[in-house]
C-alpha cells in the first residue's frame, strides 16, 4: 500500500467525521437561529456552506487535497508493508492525521467566535443583547489549530522522536 492510498482513506474518513460532527449540529442550530436577526442566519448558512465545501473536497476531491497539503511527500519508501517493523512510517502518518484532525475540528469554533467578536465590537448599532465570549474555548481552539499545523509540518521529526 502506498502512503497516498492510506491518506485517501483517512481523508475520506475525516470528511465523514466532519459531516456528522460539524454539519448536523449546525443544521440543528439553524432552526434555533431562525428567530434571530438576518445576519446571524446568513452567517450560519455561509458557515454551513464552507464546511460542506471542505467536506466535499475531503470526500470527493481527495487527490486535490493530497496535492495541496503535500501529505504523501517526503516518505522514505514509495510503498510500505504493514508487517514490517518500520514504526516511524506509521507514527509519521498518524502524526499527520492527528494534526489535520486538530485543525479541522477547531477551525469552525474559531471562525464563529471571531465573527461574534467583530460583530458586537465593530458595530455602530446599539445592541440590546450582550456578547458573552467563551475566551477559554477560543484560546484553546486557536492553540489546537496551532499545534495541529505544527504537527503536520514536523511529522517526520515527531516520528524520529519516537524511534
Amino acid at each position: 500500500m502506498k502512503p497516498r492510498d492510506l491518506f485517501r482513506v483517512i481523508l475520506k474518513l475525516i470528511g465523514l467525521l466532519l459531516l456528522f460532527n460539524g454539519v448536523v449540529p449546525a443544521f440543528i442550530n439553524l432552526v434555533e437561529w431562525l428567530n434571530t436577526d438576518l445576519t446571524s442566519v446568513i452567517f450560519l448558512v455561509l458557515t454551513i456552506i464552507i464546511v460542506l465545501c471542505v467536506i466535499y473536497a475531503l470526500i470527493f476531491k481527495t487527490d486535490w487535497v493530497l496535492n495541496t497539503l503535500k501529505l504523501d511527500k517526503g516518505f522514505d519508501s514509495e510503498t510500505f508493508n504493514f508487517t514490517s517493523n518500520k514504526t516511524s512510517l506509521f507514527i509519521e502518518i498518524g502524526a499527520g492525521v492527528v494534526g489535520l484532525f486538530f485543525v479541522l475540528k477547531n477551525l469552525p469554533q474559531v471562525l464563529i467566535e471571531l465573527y461574534f467578536y467583530f460583530r458586537f465590537n465593530a458595530s455602530t448599532l446599539n445592541h440590546a443583547e450582550q456578547y458573552i465570549s467563551d475566551e477559554y474555548a477560543l484560546y484553546l481552539s486557536i492553540l489546537y489549530i496551532f499545534v495541529g499545523t505544527l504537527t503536520i509540518a514536523f511529522r517526520k521529526w515527531i516520528a524520529k522522536l519516537f524511534n
